[in-house]
């Protein structure tokens, strides 16, 4: 991962796709998928995000086949956003029944703020970014350059928090 990372966070994006293809292989990880996805989505090519996407969520108990089904169903009949916003839904949904399954365990904020990020809820994003920060959360130190949150670089709150945690410009 942590090559496949490095390739990714610095824009190379072929050589990161590859790097995570392998880790697949060699550990059958399919949680790389997840970071594939990313990367194919900031180079635009939303297709093979999706499928990239899907097929991390294939591999995962925490997500039911009929939402696999109409995530993949969402981007044929309506587009790249309208699949982004159905991966919101399924995502936060994922996130509250792991709540639910154990009302006294931890669901990091982050997790929330990937979620929220997914269907481009800037208020939502923050929120949960300032949560995380609060909380400590080492997952914050990778805010410029984590891809879900690219949208949010311009956003004067995402700014301040960026600050706020002590990542150079």
């Amino acid at each position: 991962w942590n090559l496949g990372d490095g390739f990714q966070f610095t824009g190379q994006y072929d050589k990161a796709v590859e790097q995570y293809q392998k880790v697949i292989e060699l550990f059958s990880d399919q949680r790389s998928n997840l970071y594939i996805g990313e990367t194919y989505a900031a180079q635009g090519k939303h297709k093979q995000a999706v499928e990239a996407y899907l097929n991390n969520y294939r591999f995962t108990d925490e997500v039911k086949p009929e939402d696999i089904q109409k995530l993949k169903e969402s981007y044929d009949k309506n587009g790249w956003e309208s699949f982004r916003r159905a991966m919101q839904e399924v995502e936060l949904n994922r996130l509250k029944a792991k709540q639910a399954k154990n009302p006294n365990g931890y669901v990091k904020p982050i997790d929330y703020a990937y979620a929220y990020s997914y269907g481009k809820d800037k208020d939502k994003v923050i929120e949960y970014l300032i949560k995380a920060y609060e909380d400590r959360s080492a997952d914050v130190r990778n805010l410029r350059i984590d891809l879900p949150f690219a949208f949010m670089r311009d956003d004067p709150r995402f700014k301040e928090l960026v600050k706020r945690v002590g990542i150079p410009e």
